[in-house]
């Protein structure tokens, strides 16, 4: 499972060459539906820390959207607060620099890890994902309730579109759905 993996593969470096081959894999296949027919939807690929670090990072991206034909607006990317934290200048000037080529930027597991409000407002971020320990019992804890409301008003009043993952029932829904949140 990619909890066991994951961890091995960023130590061992091997993560910057199977990120960069989910990243081309993600939008080839985005590409193919769409030349069959489907319809357009975005497609999201996690980063870790080392790729997006990688000198060569935008270059990489601009490079797979170029072979596979897909246009930018069809690829998000989703770094998480830990990438927003670190070198915060360099991490600045690529975001922009992906924005400007009309990549969609989101903050995955929002609120687990480094969260600096700075960062929301200096960041091109167009997507909070609430991180699905806050959703899992969201009905029935009131801390949960409070921090999943508090990152969907945050993210309305700075007109970033929040998401929330992993929800399981009707109840988290509905809740979610009464509070203009995605699912």
């Amino acid at each position: 499972p990619p909890i066991q993996f994951i961890p091995i593969a960023e130590e061992s470096g091997l993560i910057v060459g199977i990120g960069q081959w989910v990243m081309e894999e993600a939008c080839r296949q985005n590409m193919e539906w769409q030349r069959r027919g489907r319809e357009k939807v975005r497609v999201a690929v996690n980063i870790s820390a080392r790729q997006f670090h990688q000198d060569w990072f935008v270059d990489s991206v601009q490079k797979v959207l170029n072979q596979s034909g897909l246009e930018s607006k069809w690829l998000e990317l989703e770094i998480t607060e830990s990438i927003a934290v670190e070198n915060a200048a360099a991490t600045q000037e690529k975001l922009q620099a992906l924005r400007a080529m009309g990549v969609h930027i989101s903050i995955d597991d929002f609120g687990t890890g480094y969260s600096s409000l700075i960062y929301l407002k200096n960041y091109p971020v167009q997507t909070l994902k609430i991180d699905q320990t806050f959703i899992r019992d969201l009905t029935h804890d009131e801390s949960n309730r409070a921090i999943a409301q508090a990152i969907i008003a945050m993210g309305k009043s700075l007109n970033i579109e929040v998401l929330a993952e992993g929800v399981e029932d009707v109840d988290q829904q509905n809740l979610l759905e009464t509070k203009d949140c995605f699912l």
